[in-house]
């Protein structure tokens, strides 16, 4: 008979583990999680392997699979470092999220961009706008477009083609329609976070990329990450993973640059994005207040996700009400089942890439096991605190 590795307090009624107890559990979790990912590799089918860390700390859990080094094009996750630059530029004074974003980029670049009813509301567009998805400026990227096709079809046709921050703000004036005024509604826009990026670069007064790059990846050794066509492939790097979209590969395309226009564009070994969440959430990129602004989320992007400031939340209790105990995630999402994930009640961080815009259905399928599966680990055990270097109030700025 094996006794039970818990014990109970008698006065507050509290979980007491031993070292070897509290060992037992952690490699439970550790081998739950190993499993999981296990099967659903040797499930996964088509072109871009699937790649994943996750790891907690405080479960003691931490697992790779994939080939060690290998990246993959994150999409709109990278919507997170753009958010991150954003905030660092408010903290230092350089930027008021709530001014008219035409005070630093000129009323010609905003005009035409969101048209209601003949009255062109582009001078009362804000930072904090463009950040939330609530500018009323619609999505080059997949958004109707009247007469024309989306940005992400011409990319998939024109491969060859190099896009710029003009060619998005000018498909979005000539071929789309706002539907509300700035504030009014929200209405997820790649062609806002153009505009975010063309505010950093004009503060910075250097390219957004380079911002990027200077201020995001290096500062933290990401040595195994940067921005596909537009700087080199790191010799560290074995591979980029293929960027499935509309059953193609546009891994060596240079249409890619659609996406390194400040709505995503980076790519990274899984474990190097792990250590940007892990830092982004440790207050080593943005300050706590900063933040709790990225990650209050009132708005719906759709059932079971919710939009902050350049950040999402899952909500798994409304994907079935068997979820409702899971905690919420935050982080964000990129269009080729892409996920970068941060729960805090369970000191964990969650890195997926299926590398394809038709694997969005599996790939939530497989969070939600892994979340399941650490968050019964978390029930078997008392989670006092994060580890010290993944706790959300310690403020040490990489930058």
């Amino acid at each position: 008979m094996t006794a039970d590795p818990r014990s109970r307090h008698a006065s507050e009624g509290v979980a007491v583990f031993d070292d070897e107890a509290q060992a037992q559990v952690n490699a439970q979790a550790q081998a739950r999680v190993q499993r999981i990912l296990t099967r659903a590799v040797a499930k996964h089918r088509g072109p871009a392997p699937l790649l994943a860390v996750v790891r907690s700390p405080a479960l003691g859990v931490d697992v790779t699979i994939g080939e060690p080094g290998m990246a993959f094009h994150a999409a709109s996750v990278g919507k997170l470092a753009t958010g991150a630059l954003i905030m660092r530029l408010t903290e230092r004074g350089a930027l008021d999220l709530d001014a008219p974003v035409i005070e630093v980029l000129g009323a010609a670049t905003v005009r035409g961009l969101v048209v209601v009813d003949g009255f062109d509301h582009g001078a009362a567009v804000t930072a904090r706008q463009l950040l939330g998805h609530m500018s009323g400026i619609p999505d080059a990227f997949s958004g109707r477009a009247r007469g024309a096709r989306t940005l992400s079809q011409q990319s998939i046709d024109d491969p060859g083609r190099r896009w710029s921050v003009d060619d998005v703000l000018d498909h979005t004036r000539q071929y789309q329609r706002a539907s509300a005024a700035p504030g009014e509604r929200f209405g997820y826009s790649d062609t806002g976070f153009a505009l975010l990026s063309m505010l950093i670069a004009s503060i910075e007064r250097r390219p957004f990329t380079s911002v990027v790059n200077d201020q995001r990846l290096q500062p933290l050794g990401l040595t195994q990450s940067w921005l596909p066509t537009v700087t080199a492939m790191p010799n560290t790097v074995p591979a980029l993973a293929p960027v499935m979209l509309g059953g193609t590969d546009l891994s060596a395309a240079e249409s890619l640059s659609i996406d390194s226009l400040g709505g995503g564009g980076i790519a990274f070994a899984p474990r190097d994005l792990a250590v940007f969440v892990e830092a982004l959430y440790a207050g080593r990129i943005v300050s706590p207040e900063s933040l709790v602004a990225m990650t209050t989320t009132p708005n719906r992007f759709r059932t079971g996700l919710r939009y902050g400031l350049a950040t999402m939340r899952v909500r798994f209790g409304e994907f079935s009400p068997f979820l409702r105990k899971l905690p919420d995630a935050t982080g964000h999402l990129g269009v080729t089942a892409a996920h970068a994930w941060r729960i805090e009640a369970l000191d964990a961080t969650i890195v997926l890439s299926l590398g394809s815009d038709r694997a969005m259905t599996r790939s939530f399928r497989l969070l939600i096991d892994i979340v399941r599966a650490l968050a019964s680990a978390s029930q078997s055990t008392t989670v006092l605190e994060p580890s010290h270097h993944h706790h959300p109030h310690r403020s040490s700025h990489v930058v």
